[in-house]
């Protein structure tokens, strides 16, 4: 296993306890959600940032939670990220990796 290994473990944890708790909203309550908000939190003992992020798209409203931490003195940085689509109905869906990969955020 790799060093990064434990880092993207715990990140993945961060992030499906973060779309678990997203996933209840109703599709209202994901529209309301500010454009992005984020709060920095520690994950295996580095400083990442915990951001969610909502926009419209054609089929309802994007939600993506995503974990950030920079590397290599700021000249690059991790990204881990998992969305959830809210449509009008109050269906919820996961987001697909082209509807991640378009995203404003």
């Amino acid at each position: 296993m790799n060093d990064s290994a434990p880092f993207e473990v715990q990140a993945e944890r961060l992030l499906q306890e973060r779309v678990g708790s997203l996933q209840r909203l109703s599709y209202a309550e994901a529209s309301a959600l500010p454009d992005a908000a984020g709060t920095e939190v520690m994950v295996s003992g580095q400083r990442c940032l915990l951001t969610v992020f909502a926009q419209p798209v054609p089929t309802g409203t994007l939600v993506v939670a995503q974990v950030a931490r920079s590397s290599m003195c700021g000249l690059a940085s991790f990204l881990q990220e998992r969305g959830l689509v809210f449509a009008p109905e109050d269906s919820v869906r996961v987001a697909s990796e082209h509807e991640l990969l378009f995203t404003d955020g």
